[in-house]
């Protein structure tokens, strides 16, 4: 056989496997819904073979990060290949048609509350588009305020709650320490401050002195985005509600996790009593970058299958 055709024929058949890979793949549907005068972006991924009816996992990127981060696509492709579908919207956190990161020079103004009612508007669409079985999955912070959810609204229709990497605000009397050391001022005061704010009627409004906030110093935040990170959530005691919580429930953390470097006690102290599942990656850290993805993924497939 001459050379060129043989090498047309190669091409050829590399070309159709190609095709055929990709015809296999999930498909990605990336979706755009309006919410309170505010656009919301998402991404809809089915499993090769798969409809909503066979089960979704709706997964919520860190808060200040977004649906096309690399962790959640990682994600995503990992348990297509699995059969298993997701939706990962951005949550818009008060600002129109977010696709991007909540950088320190960003106003921030989101609540628990408004992420609590973007969760439950994301549960109703997939419900009516006609899906089965959801699971709640929640990466970084968004693990946190997943945990807070299910205390808040049991009732949701969500059959089980996979945290991956929480990244849990020291609670309580840690919490005011830790951010004293970290800023070098008065939680408290700060706190004061802004409920003076919100006693004005002016919560929604960026408070005019520059405030520190998570991992943003001289910040410019809402009273009432200040008010729900650090008195609703760091008064909360994660590992004690992870024990209550009424959803099924798997935690998987990884070792080296320099973003929660207590994590692995606190997963200890949560799991005692048989409360939930954890599973701990070997040097899987807070993203579970390259192999440590399937690793990590894997546990959660193998939950998600014992939930139906």
């Amino acid at each position: 056989m001459p050379r060129v055709l043989l090498a047309k024929l190669m091409f050829a058949f590399t070309l159709l496997g190609l095709l055929m890979s990709f015809a296999s793949t999930a498909l990605a549907d990336p979706l755009v819904e309006r919410f309170r005068g505010l656009q919301l972006n998402a991404e809809l991924r089915l499993a090769p073979g798969r409809s909503l009816e066979d089960g979704v996992v709706l997964m919520l990127p860190s808060p200040l990060g977004h649906h096309r981060m690399e962790l959640i696509v990682n994600v995503q492709d990992v348990l297509a290949e699995r059969g298993i579908s997701t939706l990962a919207p951005s949550l818009s956190l008060g600002h129109d048609n977010r696709r991007w990161y909540i950088d320190c020079g960003s106003e921030i103004r989101f609540t628990a509350e408004q992420i609590f009612d973007e969760i439950d508007f994301w549960i109703d669409w997939l419900k009516r588009k006609g899906a089965g079985e959801i699971t709640m999955f929640g990466h970084s912070l968004s693990s946190n305020y997943a945990t807070l959810y299910f205390v808040r609204r049991p009732e949701a229709d969500v059959n089980g709650l996979v945290l991956f990497a929480p990244a849990t605000l020291a609670y309580g009397e840690q919490g005011v320490k830790r951010y004293e050391s970290r800023f070098k001022v008065s939680l408290r005061e700060v706190l004061a401050r802004a409920d003076g704010y919100i006693a004005r009627g002016q919560g929604g409004e960026a408070m005019a002195e520059a405030t520190d906030f998570y991992f943003c110093p001289a910040a410019k935040v809402t009273a009432d985005a200040f008010v729900s990170l650090y008195r609703d959530l760091g008064s909360q005691d994660f590992p004690r509600l992870w024990r209550t919580l009424a959803k099924p429930t798997l935690m998987v953390i990884g070792t080296g996790d320099k973003r929660s470097p207590q994590i692995e006690e606190e997963a200890q102290r949560a799991s005692d009593g048989g409360g939930i599942r954890v599973v701990t990656i070997e040097n899987g850290g807070h993203f579970f970058r390259g192999l440590y993805t399937a690793d990590a993924v894997t546990a959660m497939v193998d939950f998600i299958r014992e939930l139906h």
